[in-house]
């Protein structure tokens, strides 16, 4: 039965028609130096918070770093860690040559079968209506190409089958426009996080590029990052100054528009 969960930002929910959907996927594409994974961290907070598993998927830094992260945005996954229903698969600590920690560990993150299998087994021993989330896609295109584009329904089966939602972290570098072409047509959901600048104003915005595997025309909301409390909408204030005639009401309809 299709369940859809929020992320704790409300005019996002409103934006994805309720939330996140079990048996489906989300991509969430942010150019460089503009942060996803705190909206990550949200999200899996919320599902944690609502009952169900998270399965964390993570090959750029280490589970203990993640939680730590995690924490300075308000949030304690201790809790949720100890009991079983946060787990990690570990595809990092490997590169550093050490023994991982965790239970679904990646000897060599260098071999894809061997992530396949351990994000696999995580998934099957969680259980249902999971959160996946992968991060990061870009990790992953750099170490194994577009092979990893073709997994993309073979994971999405993965979700459907488990009822569960994958969750796709995919900072924008410099990959040819084909290829990201190619990940945005295999999702349901994009999530789009880059700076704009608008007149003096340079800030964060989000936009949703698709919802339900339908393209949409994108707003650009804007929205910035507060600890605690994670992704917040963000209109900022601007005090314009100066003599009378300057020209004060000028600027601030050229800001406007």
């Amino acid at each position: 039965m299709l369940m859809k969960l929020k992320t704790g930002v409300m005019l996002l929910d409103d934006m994805l028609k309720g939330g996140l959907g079990t048996g489906a996927t989300t991509l969430i594409a942010s150019k460089p130096f503009t942060e996803a994974t705190p909206l990550a961290y949200q999200i899996a907070y919320r599902w944690l918070d609502a009952g169900y598993p998270v399965v964390y998927l993570t090959n750029n830094k280490r589970p203990d770093i993640i939680m730590e992260d995690v924490k300075r945005y308000g949030w304690d996954l201790t809790r949720f860690k100890e009991e079983g229903v946060l787990v990690f698969v570990d595809a990092y600590t490997g590169f550093m040559g050490i023994k991982s920690e965790e239970r679904y560990a990646v000897l060599n993150p260098y071999n894809l079968e061997e992530i396949d299998g351990a994000l696999l087994k995580a998934v099957n021993d969680t259980g249902k209506k999971s959160l996946i989330i992968v991060d990061s896609l870009s990790t992953m295109l750099d170490h194994f190409g577009e092979i990893i584009i073709e997994k993309f329904e073979e994971w999405r089966r993965i979700a459907i089958l488990n009822d569960s939602h994958i969750l796709y972290i995919f900072i924008e570098w410099d990959f040819e426009e084909g290829i990201k072409r190619k990940l945005k047509d295999r999702v349901d959901n994009i999530i789009s996080l880059s700076p704009i600048e608008k007149g003096v104003i340079l800030s964060d915005f989000f936009t949703i590029e698709k919802v339900g595997g339908k393209p949409i025309k994108p707003i650009s909301i804007p929205f910035r990052y507060v600890r605690p409390g994670g992704m917040r909408v963000y209109i900022p204030k601007i005090l314009i100054t100066g003599p009378y005639h300057a020209g004060k009401t000028t600027v601030v309809h050229a800001l406007s528009t």
